[in-house]
């Protein structure tokens, strides 16, 4: 983790502009980074600029049991969130669903960074299968 802020810094420093992470979701093996709770916490102390996919927060819950509504409210308001992700899926898999109800995050919506880009990753050309 420490290796990869690291990574960002510099990136940052040599493009001359904000490069952030995008958090990531528990999957079998544990291959990604930023994929529990605490490495959201990490992230977000880091002073490191980040995206947040608000489906890959939804597996986390899922997956863990917890919504940790404060650190997602604190982490969308923050001027380093520079982006936000939308959709929706079964806690299972980043499924890219359109949002028909709204998830347990919808509330914090309002908190977003004015300056975070948001959009939809919704594929809203894919019909829904019942």
């Amino acid at each position: 983790m420490a290796e990869m802020l690291d990574h960002t810094r510099r990136c940052a420093d040599l493009f001359g502009c904000a490069v952030g992470v995008e958090g990531q979701y528990p999957a079998a093996g544990d291959p990604w980074l930023v994929s529990t709770w605490p490495e959201y916490r990490r992230l977000f102390e880091s002073g490191v600029p980040y995206a947040i996919d608000l489906s890959h927060l939804h597996i986390l819950a899922c997956h863990s049991g917890v919504h940790d509504d404060a650190l997602v409210r604190d982490m969308l308001a923050c001027d380093r969130c520079i982006e936000v992700h939308v959709s929706a899926n079964d806690g299972r898999g980043d499924w890219h669903q359109v949002c028909e109800q709204p998830p347990w995050w919808w509330p914090l919506l309002q908190y977003i960074n004015p300056k975070a880009v948001v959009f939809s990753e919704g594929n809203h050309r894919r019909k829904r299968i019942a």
